[in-house]
């Protein structure tokens, strides 16, 4: 359902985009790319989320004339525990400190990360 023309989300605290550019965010969110002239939507790749510690990686091969999304396993992943990738670069990731993770994919994406990493570091520092 969309909401009244003009309405806006609301999150912590600050006005955001309209649904419309939230709807464009999650659609960017879960682009894949291919090549240079191509991306892939993968209805499996939609049920995976987010982590500043993920627990695997995605990538596409190219198969035969199509392309195929690849999830490995980073590590052993228990029963009922989420499947996990990041959004962000992985050598970026490993560098970037909470606030600035955090930071880029509320701008670049939409949203404020809550994951493990990002909770545990942020605890460190007393916030």
């Amino acid at each position: 359902r969309l909401s009244r023309p003009g309405s806006y989300l609301r999150t912590r605290g600050r006005p955001h985009a309209p649904r419309c550019s939230q709807l464009l965010l999650r659609l960017q969110t879960n682009l894949f790319t291919i090549d240079e002239r191509s991306v892939g939507i993968y209805s499996a790749a939609c049920l995976l989320e987010h982590s500043c510690a993920p627990n695997a990686s995605v990538c596409v091969r190219r198969a035969g004339g199509g392309a195929a999304l690849e999830v490995v396993a980073r590590r052993p992943i228990e029963a009922g525990e989420a499947i996990s990738f990041s959004y962000l670069d992985e050598a970026w990731l490993a560098a970037a400190a909470v606030r600035q993770r955090r930071e880029r994919l509320e701008r670049e994406l939409g949203f404020w990360c809550l994951c493990t990493r990002c909770e545990r570091e942020m605890a460190a520092l007393g916030g």
